[in-house]
This record gives C-alpha cells, sequence and structure tokens, in this order.
C-alpha cells in the first residue's frame, strides 16, 4: 500500500470509518494520520502517529515510515498551536532520515522527506515568531528542493 496514494487518501477521507484499519500496519497508521489530521482529528492524528511509532520502533524499521509518521506528528502539533512539540517531532523525522542516509533504497525519497520536515519546522517558527528560524528552515527546504527539483510539486 502506497502512503502516498491519493486514491488511498480520498477513499479514507470519503468514508471516514477509519477504525476498521489495522492497527499493526504502519502503512495504516500514517493514512490513519494524515486522514485525521485533514479532517481536523489532530488528537486522533496522534494517537495514530504514535501507534504506527510503536510498531516501528525496532532498529530495523523503515525509516521513511518512521519519518511520515514524525511529520503527521508535526503537522498536528502545528495545527494545536503546540509548536514546540511540533519542532520536536520534525527534528525527530530529521534525525531518522540523516540515519538512513547511507541506505540506497530509502535515498530516493529522502530529499522529499527531509523537505516535508523542514516546512514543518519553518511554519512552527513562524508561528512561534521566531521569524530567523523560520528563515532558516525554509531555506534548508529550499536548498533541499534545488538539490532534487522533484521535490517541489509534493511541497506546494
Amino acid at each position: 500500500m502506497s502512503i502516498n496514494s491519493s486514491t488511498n487518501i480520498t477513499s479514507l477521507n470519503n468514508s471516514m470509518n477509519l477504525e476498521h484499519l489495522s492497527i499493526q500496519n504502519p502503512d495504516e497508521q500514517v493514512l490513519k494520520a494524515v486522514a485525521y489530521n485533514k479532517k481536523g482529528e489532530y488528537e486522533l492524528a496522534l494517537k495514530a502517529a504514535n501507534d504506527g511509532l510503536e510498531i516501528l520502533q525496532d532498529a530495523g524499521a523503515d525509516p521513511r515510515r518512521r519519518a511520515d509518521l514524525f511529520r503527521q506528528k508535526a503537522i498536528a502539533h502545528n495545527e494545536k498551536g503546540e509548536y514546540d512539540l511540533a519542532l520536536e517531532a520534525a527534528n525527530d523525522g530529521l534525525e531518522i532520515l540523516q540515519d538512513a542516509g547511507a541506505d540506497p533504497t530509502v535515498r530516493a525519497d529522502l530529499f522529499r522527506q527531509k523537505a516535508f520536515a523542514y516546512n514543518e519546522k519553518a511554519f512552527a517558527h513562524n508561528e512561534k515568531g521566531e521569524y530567523e528560524l523560520a528563515i532558516e528552515a525554509a531555506n534548508d527546504g529550499l536548498q533541499i528542493q534545488e538539490a532534487d527539483p522533484m521535490t517541489r510539486a509534493d511541497l506546494f
């Protein structure tokens, strides 16, 4: 199951009956977190993300899924006005991605994932009035975009 599939997210958004999804499938937890964030149900998005992270806690877990889940946490915290928690989640995702950089199976996804994390950091810093840090995070995301222009379509 592709976590970026607009068909899957659309069907989840249309039915919004998310409880039938398996708690043991991290891809489904990502989809639940995305759908709950889109519905504005941020506590449920955080629960889904945390459940997914619990499933993926072992060292061999796919770093892209873990980063996706931290991104969903950052989005939910940003929307709730919990900017320090959003920054923590974004930084956790960036740390995972940094550690995954040597793995050629995830390298292609790294640019997009890192750019998303910097985007969430920029938003949180901006909302906190930390404009220099917001600009720095936005610039970090833009540098990634320059290295891989395909990320631009995903970010905006």
